[in-house]
């Protein structure tokens, strides 16, 4: 029995020195071979713990080995414990897939220079920096490991443990690493000419539309049929109310046609555009439009053609397709094409 003892020993524990069996209890084990077993039992995860746990129950249960034996196998199973139920506490404050958690954070350039901050004492030090009431300096709360932050960010923070320190550094290639944007329009809103449908509603002098009273607040009281209220950029005048709702007829303002009578050939321009009305159905209109407001009027489109902007930003034909074009714009955000640096602290894990 003594040489099975010793083989499940020496395979759970990496060569525990079998002669400690031949002590009358674990008390009176010496301190190097205490040590042994405590630092052979730090290597192993909590599952291989449980294993080897549960295969000492089943040499206690045997009730075949010697009091020697079982004393040493009682200590080591007391250590297992003990060490379970410590790396139990420690799970509980280290962060794992899933969990909903808040980090303070302090964003950086490499050049040190700070972008924001979740800490208000270093949002203040960003050149950006704009005093605003809205809002509140505290930890960024998100969900680890389910990509509701940017590439790494929550990925990194696995395993961190609450007040945990830890710098991140994002290269661009994970983050904005665009130099420009590419977008996708339809080819012929970037023509000289083109066609659109637009609904008949659209170039009605006045809209009518019935509202809940609440959605007017305080104006509603007192209202009356034929009073006429003045809202932002638009008059509305009441046409019917009753107990929760009321029918209200509004300018129509952005009606290109507005005053004037809606027939074929009929002009207006809109926007540096000039409409012209080709066919008038029930509920639509087809109307043709020079579009001066593409910025490459008045150019054959071809890829390569550049547009510079009024501030000096470039607009680039990157590909024609048959019904839409792909053009390019510089990236204007901060943080395009820059290395980032996360200075971060788990403050709590919900």
């Amino acid at each position: 029995m003594k040489k099975i003892i010793a083989i499940i020993i020496l395979l759970i524990l990496n060569h525990v020195h079998v002669f400690a069996f031949e002590y009358d209890s674990w008390k009176h084990i010496d301190d190097n071979l205490k040590t042994n077993i405590d630092n052979n039992l730090d290597k192993f995860q909590e599952e291989k713990l449980i294993k080897i746990q549960n295969k000492i129950q089943y040499l206690l249960k045997s009730k075949k080995l010697s009091i020697k034996n079982q004393n040493i196998i009682n200590y080591i199973y007391l250590r297992i414990s003990e060490r379970l139920l410590e790396i139990k506490k420690n799970q509980d404050n280290i962060v794992k897939k899933w969990d909903r958690i808040s980090v303070d954070y302090i964003g950086k350039f490499e050049d040190w220079t700070i972008f924001d901050s979740s800490i208000e004492e270093f949002a203040k030090k960003s050149p950006d920096f704009i005093a605003s009431s809205w809002r509140e300096y505290e930890p960024l709360e998100f969900t680890a490991w389910v990509g509701q932050m940017i590439k790494w960010f929550d990925e990194w923070v696995i395993w961190m443990k609450i007040g945990e320190k830890k710098t991140l550094i994002i290269k661009p290639v994970d983050w904005y690493w665009e130099v420009a944007i590419l977008q996708n329009i339809p080819k012929k809103y970037l023509e000289d000419y083109f066609e659109q449908n637009v609904p008949e509603t659209s170039f009605r002098d006045y809209v009518t539309q019935t509202v809940p009273k609440e959605a007017l607040w305080e104006k509603s009281k007192d209202l009356k049929v034929g009073e006429k209220l003045d809202y932002e950029w638009m008059t509305w005048e009441v046409e019917a109310i009753t107990n929760s709702w009321i029918t209200i007829k509004i300018e129509n303002k952005d009606n290109p046609f507005f005053g004037k009578e809606i027939v074929v050939w009929a002009k207006a321009d809109y926007q540096w555009n000039t409409i012209t009305i080709k066919k008038i159905d029930k509920d639509m209109i087809t109307v043709n439009i020079l579009n001066k407001q593409s910025p490459f009027y008045s150019k054959k489109l071809a890829v390569w053609l550049i547009w510079k902007l009024v501030s000096w930003d470039e607009v680039k034909i990157e590909k024609i397709w048959e019904e839409n074009i792909t053009i390019s714009t510089k990236n204007q955000h901060k943080l395009a094409w820059k290395t980032l640096i996360f200075e971060i602290e788990i403050k709590e894990i919900k």
